[in-house]
């Protein structure tokens, strides 16, 4: 005789949860990382093949474009074929 301690629908809810729970630590990884205070860094290549860094807080990345928003309050707009990493 099934009882609600041993059905199969109880076995998915703690599943589900635990499921839960994993991903709001793997959402915490992100928000510790960016309230450490230190700027991101996004190496890109230029059309002349050399690399420059830019600062700052990376507002937006995508298949795209990736955008930085400088210390300065400016916003910088890269194509996703210039930008070689993102730190």
């Amino acid at each position: 005789m099934m009882t609600a301690k041993n059905s199969p629908r109880r076995g998915l809810k703690t599943w589900i949860r635990a499921l839960g729970v994993l991903a709001m630590f793997a959402g915490a990884d992100v928000a510790l990382a960016q309230s450490a205070g230190r700027p991101d860094q996004v190496l890109w290549r230029n059309r002349k093949g050399a690399f420059s860094t830019l600062t700052g807080e990376v507002i937006e990345n995508n298949l795209t474009r990736t955008v930085v928003l400088g210390s300065n309050g400016k916003e910088v707009a890269k194509d996703a074929g210039e930008i070689e990493r993102v730190t």
